[in-house]
């Protein structure tokens, strides 16, 4: 047993100094696994935060591919076969499906005006959290949206 003798004028104290750093080493250590869980977990949201941005992205260039050439050729503006459209975004979505964010689907295509004509892509995901479980009350999961806008413009 170790024991710290401390002089205090000509009065000798002892003062037993045991067992301080056995409740500081568990404390330490479970900080740093809260520390390690949260920078995981942040790092899942942000990758599929990405994925997401990504997918909206190809599904809008994907789905600005269904400008109907006959009608635009007739009536000389741009026409969007929105059916068409719609399909081929949730086609492009859907070869995106094995990323971080899970059960990404298309939510709104929609023809918007951005300095011309543009089509705009919302989808959303869930991205899974692995620390987030051991917490209570906390979500395990968490929702996600993401739109991208694809332009529209006429070959020269």
């Amino acid at each position: 047993m170790a024991k710290l003798t401390v002089r205090n004028g000509d009065h000798n104290t002892r003062r037993p100094e045991r067992g301080s750093a056995l409740l500081l080493v568990p404390v330490m250590v479970l900080i740093l696994i809260l520390a390690a869980g949260l920078t995981v977990d942040s790092a899942i949201a942000f990758t599929a935060k990405r994925d997401l941005v990504e997918a909206a992205s190809a599904a809008a260039n994907d789905a600005a591919t269904s400008i109907s050439e006959d009608m635009a050729f007739q009536s000389g503006q741009l026409d969007m076969d929105m059916g068409s459209a719609e399909q081929r975004a949730k086609a492009a979505v859907s070869v995106r499906s094995n990323n971080l964010a899970s059960g990404i689907s298309v939510t709104d295509v929609s023809m918007v005006d951005r300095n011309g004509p543009a089509i705009q892509v919302t989808v959303a995901g869930t991205a899974r959290f692995i620390f987030a479980k051991a917490i209570p009350g906390r979500s395990s999961t968490l929702s996600l949206t993401a739109t991208a806008t694809a332009s529209l413009q006429e070959s020269p």
